[in-house]
Order: C-alpha cells, then structure tokens, then sequence
C-alpha cells in the first residue's frame, strides 16, 4: 500500500480459471468486475487518505460458476513513503526497501531513545533501545510489506514507514 497506489493479492482457488475484481469506494459489491488470470492486482493512482473496498470473486469450473463476492477495505495513506510526522527529531531510514537490517540514524543532538517497528495497523512487533549515532535493527524475520518504524525519546516522536523485502 502507498499513498495512490495499492497492491492486493489472494490465495488460489483450486477450481477457479479467472477472478472477477473490482475497486469501489462503496462496500456494496458490483454487478460485475474486471476478468483477470492472475492472484494479484496492482490498483494506481489513488486518491491519498481515501478508503476503498476491493470486491473479488472466482470464476470456477464446477458446477457453481461463480463464488459470492469478497470484500476488503483499505486506505491509502494521507502522506507518501517518507515522514509520518514533523518533529525536532532527525532520523533517517535506510535502505528502503530494507530486506535483512534496517539502519536508523540519528541526529548527534538526538538523545538515546526506543524504536518500535510496527505493521500498518499499529501492532507493535519489536522494540529496541537505541542510541545517538547509527543503530542497525534486523528485519530479516518480518514478512514482506509495509511497516513503520517508530522512534521516541522525552523530545518528541517521530515514524517513517519502510518497506520489506
């Protein structure tokens, strides 16, 4: 997910020969939607902020010929992949794409601290206390996707969203 851009993928269907998806901003599902092959869409130039429902269905062989529709809600983010919030505290995060170690550099002014990584819902998945200068936090455990890093200390707070691969 991205600020006007979203990716969404599904698990095959055994029985399924095509998918019928659809984005709507209703959560009322459609008539009918696009016919596609593949287990994934890439949805581009969405509005940033905005929530949308994509709808999908499978296209079976069996004597059902269609399932009932599925229905997913996201929303795009209301900034782009760089900083969540304007604080006094310098971080940079990098590489970004990370896929084994995360580097988190801090201001030489910043005092010591904790980094939180957190998926796109907010669920915290680790915490590490870090210090002024460079700090490396491994990735390598986390799955593909999205997630924010989170930085605090008594001056402020601050979160870059990265993206793992």
């Amino acid at each position: 997910m991205h600020n006007t851009r979203a990716v969404v993928y599904w698990d095959t269907v055994k029985t399924a020969v095509a998918y019928e998806i659809a984005l709507t901003t209703s959560p009322t599902p459609p008539e009918h939607g696009t016919t596609i092959t593949k287990t994934e869409n890439l949805f581009s130039f969405l509005d940033p902020g905005k929530t949308y429902y994509v709808h999908l269905r499978a296209n079976c062989n069996t004597m059902y010929a269609k399932s009932d529709w599925d229905t997913e809600e996201f929303s795009t983010w209301a900034v782009g992949i760089n900083t969540l919030d304007n604080t006094d505290v310098k971080m940079k995060v990098y590489p970004n794409p990370a896929t084994d170690v995360l580097t988190v550099s801090l201001g030489k002014n910043t005092n010591g601290g904790a980094i939180t990584i957190m998926d796109i819902t907010g669920k915290q998945l680790m915490i590490q206390t870090v210090e002024p200068g460079t700090n490396n936090i491994a990735v390598s455990d986390l799955k593909p996707g999205v997630y924010i890093v989170q930085y605090d200390n008594e001056v402020g707070r601050q979160k870059v969203k990265f993206l793992k691969h």
